[in-house]
């Protein structure tokens, strides 16, 4: 780590001093700072990584590079999301500062490695940890539900003929500036009562959003997986749940009921500012990216968000325990250290045991399926 390295390091330690000035000890998120340059020192001493020339690899280095750009993307929007919200909140508001210091941080470094059953990891230096806002938090958010909730759902409909799977979005009305808390614990306990009025309703994985409207108000809504059992009407459903509120269904597509799961998790787990700004983007909207919501909107939608569990599950989904990889990173071929640089980007340097060289120099070969859900198509919501 050379000297303007150092010199990063004591800026955001004294900056988190300044904003800390009681605090007895420093929290685990700048300690690492210390830590990773500790790690990789100690590596190198142990000869447990060996430094090659990049020109001797230089189509691995490209390849790697190539495969972050999907990362840098996500990092530069949680970069644009910080400098909004530190332009907003009041000068006074430590701790929503202390937020947008860890999302300036996050991801910024780290080293990237494939395992030996070839899944592909990051050990990052910082993590901002906060998925109501950073889209790396929540794309791991939308991997783990579908670790969670992919073979459940699938097993459902394979145990019975009469067992089926819906996509559906329950709308309701639109609520006012400074309603928005209610109207979450509304649309949450008015769902409630429409599936006690459906028995054929046998499970239910439930994702709640609320992006403000082009009108200024909010279009609080639930995007939800229906597992039902038996005749599912979609009058009596749409009827039961109010015929003057929008209430979108559609079945899973059973030729291809894998990928289909998938998009719909995917999409519906999006957070409210990475899905506003690319529909603003794409003119797929005229609602307001949140970058562009005021002062007062944003910290009404915080405040309701906070503490809130957007994400829910029913039925014979509830309960499902996590199928996580182990934590233990055990017998990992490290590629290289990756750093974001200013021109929006990451660069590695590479850091290769001898295998790497020789066994990842396809594109195919650099991400597990989790990392290549990037590539699909994802609809932007029902027609």
């Amino acid at each position: 780590m050379n000297p303007s390295d150092v010199h990063i390091i004591d800026e955001r330690i004294s900056r988190w001093l300044y904003l800390n000035p009681t605090a007895e000890k420093l929290p685990h998120h700048i300690e690492s700072l210390l830590y990773a340059q500790q790690r990789h020192e100690e590596a190198v001493r142990s000869k447990k990584l060996v430094i090659r020339p990049i020109e001797s690899s230089i189509e691995l280095k490209d390849a790697l590079e190539e495969a972050l750009l999907p990362y840098a993307e996500r990092t530069e929007a949680e970069k644009m999301l910080a400098d909004y919200i530190d332009e907003i909140v009041d000068v006074d508001d430590l701790k929503l500062h202390q937020l947008v210091d860890k999302m300036r941080r996050c991801r910024n470094s780290g080293v990237m490695g494939k395992t030996s059953d070839d899944r592909t990891v990051f050990v990052w230096d910082e993590k901002c940890s906060c998925s109501k806002l950073c889209p790396h938090e929540s794309r791991d958010e939308t991997q783990r539900l579908i670790r969670r909730y992919h073979s459940p759902i699938i097993d459902f409909i394979n145990e019975k003929n009469s067992h089926r799977a819906f996509y559906s979005v329950f709308s309701y009305q639109n609520y006012k500036p400074g309603d928005l808390k209610e109207g979450k614990r509304d649309i949450i306990k008015r769902f409630n009562k429409w599936r006690g009025n459906h028995p054929e309703v046998k499970g239910a994985l439930l994702i709640e959003e609320d992006p403000l409207s082009v009108h200024g108000d909010w279009n609080v809504h639930l995007n939800v997986i229906l597992l039902v059992d038996g005749a599912f009407c979609y009058g009596q459903a749409r009827t039961t749940w109010g015929n003057e509120y929008q209430l979108y269904i559609t079945k899973l597509n059973q030729d291809n009921l894998t990928k289909t799961l998938i998009e719909a998790i995917k999409y519906s787990a999006q957070i409210v500012p990475s899905k506003s700004a690319a529909k603003a983007s794409a003119n797929a909207t005229r609602a307001p990216a949140m970058i562009q919501w005021s002062h007062e909107q944003w910290i009404e939608w915080w405040k309701a968000n906070k503490g809130f569990r957007r994400t829910r599950s029913y039925g014979v989904l509830y309960g499902i325990k996590d199928d996580e990889a182990g934590d233990e990173l055990t017998d990992v071929t490290w590629l290289g250290e990756i750093e974001f640089s200013h021109d929006g980007r990451y660069f590695v340097s590479l850091i290769l045991g001898d295998k790497s060289g020789r066994k990842y120099q396809r594109m195919s070969d650099l991400f597990d399926q989790y990392d290549q859900w990037d590539n699909y198509n994802v609809r932007e919501g029902p027609p």
